[in-house]
């Protein structure tokens, strides 16, 4: 297994949602896959041979590459994962704040209904009461 292999398995391990060990094989195959989609959306945009279906071919592809230019390429590589780990941070951050944002507006949204469920069971008792 090469090196840029094993760096993107371990960018998903990383990156996957942690899952409680009781969890289906199901929840867990689905939020592999959201990861992976996650990973290839974002480094899609800065390296196309870092995405997932490209990597095992990486070593066909360059094997007849130098040293020199093997360097050049793992140097590029390398600097496509700082960009990468830096993206997936502004989009978790993103996803964060969305989260709870709809939550804010959720938990709202469920005080304004109690809210007026119990003005109208205080006007039902006024009007009972007249």
């Amino acid at each position: 297994m090469s090196h840029q292999v094993k760096r993107v398995q371990n960018q998903i391990n990383i990156y996957s949602v942690n899952m409680p060990k009781e969890a289906t094989t199901g929840a867990k195959t689905e939020s592999r896959k959201m990861a992976e989609q996650i990973y290839d959306m974002i480094m899609g945009a800065i390296e196309q041979d870092l995405l997932l279906g490209n990597i095992p071919g990486l070593d066909a592809k360059y094997a007849h590459e130098n040293s020199e230019e093997h360097k050049a390429r793992m140097k590029r590589y390398k600097e496509a994962y700082k960009k990468f780990d830096a993206e997936l941070a502004g989009f978790m951050g993103r996803i964060k704040n969305e989260t709870r944002m709809s939550k804010r507006s959720s938990l709202r949204k469920k005080e304004q209904k109690a809210r007026r469920a119990e003005e109208q069971e205080l006007e039902n008792l006024e009007a009972a009461f007249q």
